[in-house]
C-alpha cells in the first residue's frame, strides 16, 4: 500500500473468496469502520461479492455501516458468475476448500491484461476445470495457493509445490498460461510442510516458478 500509493479508503469492492475467518473477520466489518479506527465519508457504497454462506455471515453486521456509511450492496456470486464494472471483468469459479464456506476463486480480466487468484483452493475441481476448457483466455498472472508447502498428501482444501506444478502443466496444456505467464506461489503460513522460503526457492526456479516474499519498504 505504501509503495505504490494506494488509498485504501478509495476501494468500494471487495471480493471475498470463502467465509472462514481468516479471510472474512465479522470483527472488521463490524467495528473497523468505526471513528476510533477509520474516517469514512458517505458516498458510492461498498460492493462485497461472495458465495451465499459469505453473503449470510456478511448480512449479519452490514447494519452497522448505517450510523456512519453508505449500506452496503451484497452481490452474491457462484461458478461461473461474471460480473463487469469500471473496465473490469470479474468471474468467480468452484474452489476445493471447505465446501460449507461456499469457496471460490475469481479470474479478473482488464483490458488485455488477466489474473487468476487461486486461493483458497487444492488441486481444482472438476468443474472449475470443465468452465476452463469451455471459455479459455490467456492468464498473464497467476496467483496460487501453496499452503501445503512441500508436503507429498493432498489436504483437500490447500495445495502443495507438487499440486501447484500438476496445476501449471495442465493450465499449459490447455494453452491457458504458456512461457510469459507469471505463476507465483502464495498464501504461505505456519501451516506448510518440510520447507522454509529460501529451501523452497531452488526447487521452484529450476520449475520457473515465482514465491511470493515479504519486501522491506522502510529502513530503521
Amino acid at each position: 500500500m505504501a509503495e505504490n500509493g494506494i488509498d485504501l479508503g478509495s476501494i468500494r469492492r471487495i471480493f471475498i473468496t470463502h467465509a472462514h475467518e481468516d479471510h472474512l473477520s465479522e470483527f472488521e466489518i463490524e467495528n473497523l469502520r468505526d471513528s476510533c479506527y477509520s474516517h469514512p465519508k458517505k458516498g458510492e457504497p461498498f460492493n462485497f461479492y461472495g458465495s451465499k454462506p459469505v453473503l449470510e455471515k456478511l448480512g449479519k453486521y452490514v447494519e452497522r455501516f448505517t450510523e456512519r456509511d453508505t449500506l452496503p450492496v451484497l452481490n452474491e456470486m457462484s461458478h461461473g458468475r461474471t460480473v463487469e464494472f469500471d473496465g473490469y471483468r470479474v468471474t468467480s469459479v468452484h474452489a476445493k476448500h471447505s465446501e460449507n464456506t461456499g469457496p471460490l476463486f475469481y479470474i479478473i480480466n482488464k483490458g488485455d491484461k488477466t489474473l487468476m487468484y487461486c486461493h483458497d483452493t487444492s488441486y481444482f475441481p472438476d468443474d472449475t476445470w470443465e468452465y476452463l476448457k469451455s471459455h479459455p483466455f490467456h492468464a498473464d498472472f497467476i496467483s496460487i495457493d501453496c499452503t501445503a508447502g512441500n508436503d507429498p498428501r493432498d489436504s483437500g482444501s490447500h495445495m502443495s509445490v507438487n499440486q501447484n506444478l500438476k496445476v501449471r502443466d495442465r493450465l499449459t496444456e490447455m494453452g491457458i498460461m504458456d512461457d510469459s505467464t507469471i505463476f507465483c506461489l502464495n498464501h504461505f503460513s505456519h501451516n506448510g510442510y518440510d520447507v522454509l522460503p529460501d529451501e523452497l526457492e531452488p526447487i521452484l526456479k529450476a520449475n520457473g516458478i515465482y514465491q511470493s516474499e515479504d519486501k522491506k519498504v522502510f529502513e530503521f
